[in-house]
């Protein structure tokens, strides 16, 4: 400790102040508006255009999620704030229908069908930045790998992720249609197996009442 006009100002060992987390938590609503207004005059308007999230959306769509955690220890680091996690719409991209198909069976269960949302997380590099290049990365590379037709993929009929009936298809066609799309309950197989008996000219299917002592 050292004495200057009767203020006893602490030295730089065994200093309790220096060993305080670095946040603003510990600030009065008071001091907190000080530091607002101060800042008020670096600030710029919200631009205009974006008055929505519709417009948000439209203009800015792809999203990065990070996050930072504070700690009471005398560590500031924290190994879950190196994770980035990128968001956007499959609508977004500008892509025919084969690229689409494509990218969509590359990013497998990170699609939302519901949504048409792909969530990408990078967490394998130790440092936020690193995991943001490789997620950059990542939808760049999905995206012209999509675009790419290698020679195995020209077929004479395209693949399909539904099964698809023809206009001048039969009634049990129709029925298998509904069953291999829709899945399987008591109803669509029971019609399935009634088509499929009148195609073929089956006898319908009797069942005679058993009598029990």
């Amino acid at each position: 400790m050292t004495q200057t006009k009767q203020q006893t100002q602490p030295g730089k060992y065994a200093n309790t102040e220096l060993m305080k987390v670095v946040n603003f938590l510990h600030l009065t609503p008071p001091v907190v508006s000080q530091h607002c207004a101060a800042i008020a005059k670096f600030c710029t308007p919200w631009p205009k255009g974006l008055e929505t999230e519709e417009d948000v959306e439209k203009h800015f769509p792809l999203t990065v999620v990070t996050s930072d955690h504070l700690h009471s220890s005398s560590s500031v680091r924290d190994r879950r704030a190196r994770i980035v996690t990128l968001t956007f719409n499959v609508d977004k991209l500008d892509m025919d229908e084969h690229a689409r198909d494509k990218f969509t069976r590359l990013v497998g269960e990170r699609l939302d069908e519901e949504t048409g949302v792909v969530t990408l997380t990078a967490d394998r590099c130790p440092y936020r930045g690193q995991n943001m290049d490789y997620a950059h990365y990542l939808l760049t590379a999905l995206y012209h790998e999509s675009w790419r037709v290698e020679e195995w993929e020209q077929k004479e009929q395209a693949d399909m992720e539904v099964f698809e009936v023809e206009g001048d298809e039969g009634q049990e066609r129709v029925a298998l249609k509904e069953l291999l799309n829709e899945g399987e309950n008591e109803d669509r197989l029971a019609r399935y197996r009634e088509e499929v008996r009148v195609k073929l000219g089956l006898p319908p299917l009797s069942r005679e009442a058993e009598i029990t002592a």
